[in-house]
């Protein structure tokens, strides 16, 4: 028989696993700590789901991801099995179970852990992601929003994501959160990627000032899985400025990074960007940026006949506007006049056809 004390940031688990699977799971209030009986320090990762009350936020439900190099990524002892509240569940899915508890080994790049919610019943909720146990074996960890398209970075505090749902469109927060691991990147803090579409082809531009010698060229659909789609190597001290095109893409949001390798052989990281390519020969655009907050101009060139929707977050993710109007087919101006005034700051707009799929995506800061 194992045993095993796992303690959450506010909840403790304490599981007796025995035979094949845990007997309980016993909550107990206020402890952080994450503990193995007979002693030793566990990496670990809390995450709970807390629920707006009109103007405070609850705690509803929580989950641990525990890690050690004795446990399994299958289902065993270490896991314990979720208990199903009556509403506003979280849980962490291991092949056919729910959990509460998922004792894996430690992870890598490879991972990815699917965070299952259920029985939800509001619009706003958060999730209070606990990195203060996490021990770094060279990767980190991120929370992936499939129906954002963003990562947001797990640091070694509580990190606290706002996030809105509709309970009405199950996308909205079926299947949505994900616990994804990346690499520690090196500090290239000098390395600026850009990237700019030309027609349906991606051109990738940077300056080497950091004297890397081997470069390659990441892509990804859905910024959780990167392929690598060019490699430049043999670089000198005179070759500065770089450049890539990749070519023949179709219609879709791209992110793209840059894997970077130094004299010493270490490997690092850059900042990402996203780029949107249209359907062959269309294309769209916000402007100005930044602007005033109240009045939005789209164009729209070569674009198809039909409704589009322009749905505007705040940096927190959360959907703050969204706007439709009808276009007639080919290329055209359109000023949107929003419902509300936009305060100082970043947004994410982007704009969808009436199937839902999104065309295009950008950053845009408001200045008054």
């Amino acid at each position: 028989m194992k045993q095993f004390l796992f303690l959450t940031f506010t909840i403790v688990f304490f599981t007796v696993a025995q035979a094949n699977h845990p007997t309980h799971v016993h909550p107990v209030q206020k402890k952080s700590a994450t503990t193995r009986l007979g002693g030793g320090v566990l990496s670990k990762i809390g995450v709970q789901l807390f629920k707006q009350f009109d103007t405070l936020f609850k705690n509803m439900d929580g989950l641990a991801i525990v890690f050690d190099s004795s446990f399994s990524n299958g289902y065993g002892l270490e896991d314990a099995t979720k208990f199903t509240n009556s509403t506003d569940n979280i849980s962490v899915r291991e092949g056919s179970y729910l959990l509460s508890i998922d004792g894996r080994k430690p992870p890598s790049i490879k991972d990815t852990l699917s965070l299952v919610l259920q029985q939800v019943t509001t619009n706003n909720y958060q999730l209070h992601v606990d990195g203060s146990f996490y021990v770094s074996n060279g990767v980190v960890p991120y929370i992936y929003d499939k129906y954002l398209s963003k990562d947001l970075e797990v640091k070694n505090k509580l990190n606290v994501f706002a996030f809105s749902i509709d309970t009405s469109k199950g996308n909205s927060y079926k299947n949505r959160f994900y616990v994804i691991f990346k690499p520690v990147p090196l500090p290239i803090k000098t390395i600026s990627l850009k990237a700019s579409l030309q027609g349906n082809n991606t051109l990738l531009q940077w300056q080497n000032n950091d004297h890397m010698i081997h470069f390659e060229i990441e892509r990804s659909l859905n910024k959780g899985v990167f392929e690598t789609v060019g490699i430049i190597s043999n670089i000198s001290a005179s070759d500065y400025n770089l450049s890539f095109l990749d070519r023949n893409l179709l219609e879709g949001n791209y992110y793209y990074r840059l894997k970077a390798v130094n004299p010493r052989g270490e490997i690092g990281y850059s900042t990402g960007v996203v780029i949107s390519v249209g359907r062959a020969g269309a294309n769209y655009l916000f402007y100005p940026n930044p602007f005033g907050g109240k009045q939005l101009n789209i164009q729209l060139t070569n674009a198809l006949k039909g409704k589009y929707y322009v749905d505007i977050h705040n940096w927190l993710g959360q959907l703050i506007d969204t706007e439709v109007f009808e276009h007639q087919g080919g290329s055209d101006n359109f000023q949107l006049n929003l419902e509300k005034q936009l305060i100082k700051g970043l947004y994410t707009i982007g704009i969808r056809n009436a199937s839902g799929q999104r065309l295009y995506l950008t950053n845009m800061s408001v200045q008054q």
